[in-house]
């Protein structure tokens, strides 16, 4: 069972919108980790992704939101 789970947030906002999610998944047992993008540009946003998976120990499910 993967108890990783990385949450990436889109444009106009940040990853204290997971912040409820976040608890609620702790509660259950989850390892979360909330991506907190730059936004200055897809490339950067792409980079911090990327940053967060890499420092991964274990398989991780990835959940993405844009409004």
């Amino acid at each position: 069972m993967i108890k990783n789970v990385v949450l990436v947030h889109g444009a106009f906002t940040d990853g204290s919108t997971y912040q409820k999610v976040i608890h609620l998944l702790q509660q259950k047992g989850y390892q979360v980790t909330s991506v907190q993008n730059p936004l200055s540009s897809l490339e950067a946003d792409v980079s911090a992704v990327k940053q967060v998976l890499d420092r991964q120990k274990q398989d991780v499910i990835l959940v993405g939101h844009c409004h």
